[in-house]
C-alpha cells in the first residue's frame, strides 16, 4: 500500500519522513524545497548514519555492495509519485541529498550542519609516532598547508615527540611564504580529540610475515588492545571530528572503535558515542597506488586509466583495471595478487614497508577527504567498513557509484562476505 509523501521545515532543511517520525518542533511544508533530508529509522549495527545520494530510489538501497553499483535494479518506491514527487526528484538530481538515520540518539544535533567539514585552517591530531606515523606526519607537512594549519602529535615515548616537534617546524614550504602546518607537542592524551580529526597510528610492532601468514590480522588483537582507549576518549569528549584508523588491520578495528564508543559504563551499546561515518580506515590509499605500481611494471599502463580498488587492506581486497565495461578480468587479478604481495616484496630488501602506506593511504587520502575530493577510504557500510572511493559532502558521505562489470560485482561481493563473516576470538560487543 502506497502512501502520501510529507514534508516538513525544521531548522532551514526541508525533512521528507520514509520511514520515521520528523522531530519536535518541524513544521508541516506544502512542498519540498532544498536542501533536502531523508529521515529512515533502520538498525544502528547493520546501516549508516548519513549520506548521500543523488536519485529518491538510493535511499531505499539496501546496505551493501549494490550500493556502489548503479546498473542494479533500482527499488520500489513506497508512495504515490504524484506532482509533489515530481518536484522532489528534480531537486534531488540537482541539489543532492543526505539520508539520516534517526535510530542514532544524536541525529536532531546534526541536521542542518555537516559532521565532517570541509574547510581550511584545521587541526589535526596523530597518535603513534613510529615509522608509519612519522611518514605520515612529514607528508601533512609537506602537502597539507593548504588544508591543516597545526597538527598536534602524541606518543608514549616523549623523545619522539619532542624529535618530531623540531625537525618537522625546520621544514621549509616549496613556495616563499606559502603556509606550514606548525606542528605542536600534546602532553595530555585529552587534548588528542581538540580538533578536526584525530589519527591513530600506534601499533605494537609488526610480526614476521613467514610465522603468521596475514600480517594485518596478525596485528589485530594487539592493536584493538591499543585503540579501544581512545575509542572510550572519544565518546568522552563527545568528540565531533573525524576519528582516522591508520594502523592495521584498518577494516576491522574502524569497527571496533565504533562500537566501543557507544557502549555506557555497563557495557551496553546505546549509540550514544561516535557515529559510523565518523570512524574512517586509511589502508585503501596504498592498495591503490600498488596496484597502479604493478599495472606500469605489467606494460598495461593504457588499460588501467581507470583502475578502483575495493574491500580491505590485504586478503580480500579488489583491484579492478576499470570498474565497467573496460574490466579484464584476468589483468584486475593480477594486480589484486601484486597489490596484496607488494609489502613482502619489500621485505626482500631488508626494510619494512611504511613509506607509501604512510603517504599514500593515510596523508593523501586525508588530505582529500577535508578537500571533499574523491579518495580512497574504508567507510561503513552494511554492517562493516568497506574499502571503496568515496568522497565527503554537503549531505553526507558519497560512494562513487558505476554501472560495475558483472564479475567484478561478484568479486565484490565475494569480499564485503569475507568482512561480515570475519571472526575473532572475543565478542566485538564484550
Amino acid at each position: 500500500m502506497k502512501h502520501e509523501l510529507s514534508f516538513y521545515s525544521f531548522r532551514g532543511v526541508c525533512l521528507v519522513p520514509l520511514d520515521a517520525e520528523p522531530p519536535e518542533g518541524a513544521r508541516i511544508a506544502e512542498q519540498p524545497f532544498a536542501p533536502v533530508v531523508f529521515l529512515v529509522k533502520r538498525d544502528p549495527l547493520q546501516n549508516r548514519f548519513w549520506f548521500s545520494v543523488r536519485e529518491v530510489a538510493e535511499a531505499f538501497l539496501e546496505e551493501g555492495p549494490a550500493v556502489l553499483d548503479s546498473s542494479q535494479e533500482k527499488p520500489q518506491l513506497p508512495f504515490v509519485q504524484d506532482a509533489r514527487y515530481t518536484l522532489l526528484s528534480i531537486l534531488v538530481r540537482e541539489h543532492g541529498a543526505a539520508v539520516v538515520n534517526t535510530a542514532f540518539p544524536l541525529y536532531k544535533a546534526v541536521l542542518g550542519t555537516v559532521p565532517i567539514r570541509k574547510a581550511k585552517g584545521l587541526r589535526v591530531n596523530v597518535a603513534g609516532l613510529g615509522d608509519v606515523g612519522g611518514a605520515l606526519l612529514t607528508g601533512l607537512v609537506l602537502l597539507g598547508g593548504d588544508t591543516f594549519s597545526e597538527i598536534g602529535i602524541y606518543d608514549k615515548n616523549p623523545a619522539l615527540v619532542e624529535r618530531y616537534e623540531q625537525e618537522l617546524n625546520q621544514i621549509l614550504p616549496l613556495k616563499e611564504n606559502a603556509r606550514v602546518p606548525r606542528v605542536m607537542p600534546i602532553k595530555e592524551e585529552a587534548e588528542l580529540f581538540s580538533g578536526s580529526a584525530f589519527l591513530f597510528c600506534a601499533s605494537r610492532g609488526v610480526p614476521n610475515p613467514e610465522n603468521c601468514g596475514d600480517v594485518r590480522m596478525a596485528q589485530w588483537e594487539s592493536n584493538r588492545a591499543l585503540v579501544l582507549p581512545y575509542a572510550r576518549m572519544a565518546r568522552k569528549a563527545a568528540f565531533t571530528g573525524l576519528f582516522a584508523q591508520v594502523s592495521d588491520p584498518v577494516d576491522l578495528l574502524c569497527r571496533d572503535v565504533f562500537l566501543e564508543s557507544n557502549k555506557d559504563d555497563n557495557g551496553k551499546l546505546d549509540f550514544m558515542g561516535l557515529l559510523p561515518e565518523q570512524v574512517r580506515g586509511y589502508g585503501l590509499g596504498v592498495m591503490a597506488a600498488r596496484a597502479r605500481y604493478a599495472s606500469r611494471a605489467l606494460s598495461r599502463e593504457a588499460d588501467c586509466l581507470n583502475l578502483r580498488v575495493y574491500g580491505p587492506h590485504g586478503n580480500g581486497l579488489v583491484a579492478a583495471n576499470d570498474p565497467c565495461a573496460a574490466y579484464d578480468d584476468a589483468l584486475s587479478l593480477e594486480l589484486t595478487k601484486r597489490a596484496v604481495e607488494a609489502n613482502l616484496r619489500v621485505r626482500e630488501t631488508g626494510f619494512k614497508p611504511y613509506i607509501a602506506p604512510g603517504i599514500s593511504s593515510a596523508c593523501v587520502s586525508l588530505i582529500r577527504t577535508f578537500r571533499g575530493e574523491w579518495h580512497e577510504a574504508s567507510t561503513p557500510l552494511g554492517g562493516v567498513y568497506m574499502g571503496c572511493r568515496a568522497r565527503i559532502t554537503k549531505h553526507g558521505v558519497e560512494l562513487e557509484r558505476a554501472p560495475l562489470h558483472e564479475t567484478l560485482f561478484k568479486r565484490i561481493e565475494t569480499s564485503f562476505a569475507g568482512l561480515k563473516t570475519t571472526e575473532a576470538p572475543w565478542s566485538l560487543r564484550s
